[in-house]
């Protein structure tokens, strides 16, 4: 029995690997000091930092400008 991965497997993982090291642990800190703040202010609020990596992504994926990314949000 074949248990390995196939090329376009291997070459996913890598992608997400990457995405995850450059956008989403960088910004957990970040993420976890607004989290706090909230509960310290007693408010359920918007967390931007928690979108912005998303928004980064897909335009970076797209091509498309930042127009875009500027309607997404609101």
């Amino acid at each position: 029995m074949h248990f390995a991965f196939d090329d376009v497997t291997n070459e996913l993982i890598e992608r997400v690997t990457a995405f995850m090291d450059a956008e989403v642990y960088p910004a957990e800190p970040i993420l976890k000091q607004q989290i706090e703040q909230s509960i310290a202010e007693d408010r359920w609020t918007f967390r931007p930092s928690s979108w912005s990596c998303a928004r980064r992504r897909r335009r970076r994926d797209s091509g498309t400008s930042s127009t875009r990314a500027s309607t997404a949000q609101g």
